[in-house]
């Protein structure tokens, strides 16, 4: 067997895995009544049966790829796996506090394998044979979904308030199909011209559109925008994008919150209740703020331990719309590990996302790839809680960003081969190989404002 054969095996698991995981064929028809709701409530909140299979198809696979498999990705030196493996003791230890000890141990565990998952793909694939599976899986998942809601005859894109929900809700498909936007953006980087590529691109695009969902477009566009502006600008004019960043993101906020008609402008022909818009999160953002955050400031209620289905029915009944998760990241890392656990979590995400710029920087489209996934997480987190919670594909990406930033560096360091230099000084912190070693071209910014220099030629 060669190894374009392993990869489809690798393929097909993962693939399966993520499918039993993430989607439901009788999704489209969940819109109209509260189903999802009562087969979390039957469940206890510790997933349903498919949901299990594919979590512990993962950790099989991640457990023989890490045992079997010799190459060794990880560096331990690294900040950034040094900050992962801090939040993985955090989330373990706060199962000891946990409000629901039960649900925090199967969320835990699914996280673990969601780990070894991500450490076993990345040891047994190519960096591009990862954002070739991102393509593949996200681009079946789509097609697949397309296919199911002809046969249940829920499709009706010319339907005024249709929207295309696939196998998911249709926030979670606007995440596939962001999720394919950026790999296969990553994809015609690495390989110009393709038509493959540049056909998937398209598909991504359209299915991203008939979802309407504001958070997947808005989030996906300012991705692509302020990181296509993060690789552009040279190394040291990065704050100015960053306080750009906090701008559009506060200016955001607050148009979302007022009676402006901007409104009207961004529902693209949605018209929806209070509770499918920011308005109508701030009364829930306040409520969990001041009546549970607030009583438990530093530690939280554990990780996966609040949202119970006896706590969902609680604040459900209080905002009068159902509710199983905080709309938001940030407001459930605080709820479940406290603010210290927020300021881990994003520590954690963002040495991941600066890593990321600086390998893109460098012409890697692993580099690029990992980064927009990244920064669409913290976009998609202000006003959707999916990158937090196991049932999104967000989650794992995360994860094997952290570890691929991490087997990046490590690679750079070992080689020892060449050095980048920057205005005839040693610069310790790119002390690594030069990427032409490695078969990939630095981007123009970084060529003019660094040179690649091997040993022989750089200056004592």
């Amino acid at each position: 067997m060669n190894k374009s054969h392993y990869i489809w095996f690798d393929y097909a698991i993962l693939t399966c895995a993520f499918f039993l995981i993430f989607h439901d064929l009788h999704a489209p028809l969940f819109l109209s009544d509260n189903s999802y709701m009562e087969a979390y409530a039957a469940n206890e909140g510790t997933g349903s049966a498919g949901k299990q299979i594919g979590v512990i198809i993962l950790f099989l696979y991640g457990s023989f790829s890490c045992l079997f498999t010799e190459k060794k990705v990880l560096n331990f030196d690294s900040l950034q796996v040094k900050l992962g493996v801090a939040f993985l003791m955090l989330i373990t230890v706060s199962i000891s506090w946990s409000a629901a000890p039960t649900a925090s141990l199967a969320r835990w565990s699914g996280f673990v394998a969601y780990s070894l998952a991500a450490l076993g793909a990345t040891k047994r694939l190519s960096p591009l044979d990862v954002i070739r599976w991102y393509v593949f899986a996200h681009c079946l998942y789509l097609v697949v979904g397309l296919i199911n809601e002809i046969i249940l005859g829920t499709f009706d894109p010319l339907g005024g308030a249709y929207r295309f929900t696939g196998l998911n809700d249709p926030n979670s498909t606007g995440a596939d199909a962001s999720m394919l936007v950026f790999s296969s953006i990553a994809m015609l980087r690495a390989k110009p011209g393709s038509w493959v590529y540049r056909a998937t691109l398209v598909a991504a695009v359209s299915f991203l559109l008939l979802t309407r969902s504001r958070t997947a477009l808005l989030g996906t566009a300012f991705t692509l925008i302020l990181f296509y502006g993060f690789v552009t600008m040279r190394s040291n004019r990065l704050m100015p994008y960053l306080c750009l960043l906090g701008t559009v993101v506060s200016v955001s906020l607050f148009l979302s919150s007022q009676d402006i008609d901007v409104k009207g402008a961004l529902s693209m022909g949605r018209a929806e209740a209070a509770e499918n818009t920011l308005t109508g999160r701030v009364p829930l953002w306040t409520e969990l703020y001041e009546q549970y955050i607030s009583k438990h400031p530093v530690l939280g209620y554990g990780y996966g331990g609040f949202w119970t289905p006896e706590q969902s029915k609680i604040i459900s009944s209080d905002q009068d719309w159902i509710i199983g998760s905080a709309h938001s990241i940030y407001i459930d890392a605080a709820l479940t590990l406290g603010l210290g656990g927020l300021f881990l979590y994003l520590a954690t995400l963002m040495s991941v996302l600066f890593r990321a710029v600086r390998e893109s920087r460098l012409g890697r489209q692993d580099g690029f790839f990992f980064g927009c996934l990244i920064l669409g997480a913290l976009f998609d987190g202000f006003s959707d809680s999916g990158p937090w919670f196991i049932s999104s594909i967000y989650l794992f990406g995360c994860i094997q960003a952290l570890i691929a930033v991490s087997s990046i560096e490590m690679e750079y360091r070992t080689s020892g081969q060449a050095r980048i230099c920057s205005g005839g000084r040693w610069a310790p912190e790119q002390e690594r190989l030069g990427a032409y070693l490695h078969g990939y071209a630095p981007s123009p910014a970084y060529q003019r404002s660094h040179r690649v220099v091997s040993r022989e030629s750089a200056p004592i």
